[in-house]
């Protein structure tokens, strides 16, 4: 008798059962995405995130409707505090998906520190998860910046991002959301951290990040043009992997 067989024989001839697969989002007319987050997704510079590149071919062409309240400079204390543009953005009897992402503006303008960031982000998906547990939720993780005086500041905000984000991508179910964007893994050509631990490579060209009006060298934050396509595609990518409902 091979080892399988008397294995099964011991056992009873009973196997471990297998989870079954959870069921996955399909876009159609049935599903309303929101986006709530800050300048990278935002209406700004350029269109709208759900406007561009991969993302927003998989709207139209699934009938999925989409809007964006993502604000300029907003961090997860501006996101928590200030709800009144919410208050359209979920669509009863339609399977709503939260597209959410700040961190960057936590660290940069509002100077918290890792711990103090992973708090304010936490409160802020809470409370969206009480007022609506059905919210499917998408989290985006950042992408490198280096805005600050110093190298030295720069190097040293681009590490607490990096803090969060790992803390985060690895914590998703005890958060309460449903999925990650890696956008550093999907587009390293674009936002991989150099060894400088500051710049990534779409900072490198007026062609690719933006620049001020009045001023003549990126301002190293705002992806524009292929990067930007390749951020909204990292965020597409993303939704297929979703649960089809909310995990209670």
């Amino acid at each position: 008798m091979s080892l399988l067989l008397s294995l099964l024989a011991a056992s009873g001839g009973a196997t471990s059962a297998q989870p079954a697969p959870v069921p996955r989002l399909t876009l159609s007319s049935d599903v309303h995405i929101h986006i709530d987050a800050n300048s990278l997704y935002a209406k700004w510079i350029k269109d709208g995130i759900e406007k561009v590149g991969d993302l927003a071919a998989a709207i139209t062409t699934s009938g999925a409707t989409a809007t964006n309240t993502a604000v300029p400079g907003q961090t997860w204390d501006d996101m928590y505090y200030t709800t009144d543009d919410l208050a359209s953005a979920y669509i009863p009897g339609k399977t709503n998906v939260l597209i959410i992402g700040e961190t960057t503006n936590q660290v940069y303008n509002g100077g918290s520190d890792v711990q103090t960031t992973l708090q304010k982000a936490q409160r802020y998906i809470s409370a969206r998860k009480n007022e609506h547990p059905d919210w499917i939720i998408l989290l985006c993780g950042t992408i490198p910046r280096a805005d600050l005086a110093t190298d030295e500041l720069n190097r040293s905000a681009n590490q607490k991002l990096i803090e969060v984000d790992a803390y985060q991508s690895s914590h998703l179910e005890g958060m309460g959301v449903h999925g990650w964007v890696d956008f550093r893994k999907y587009a390293p050509e674009w936002f991989a951290l150099r060894a400088d631990g500051f710049t990534a490579a779409f900072m490198d060209s007026p062609d690719t990040c933006n620049v001020y009006s009045g001023q003549t060298s990126t301002d190293k934050v705002h992806p524009i043009n292929a990067p930007r396509t390749a951020f909204a595609n990292a965020i597409a990518a993303a939704l297929p992997r979703l649960p089809a409902k909310a995990v209670a």
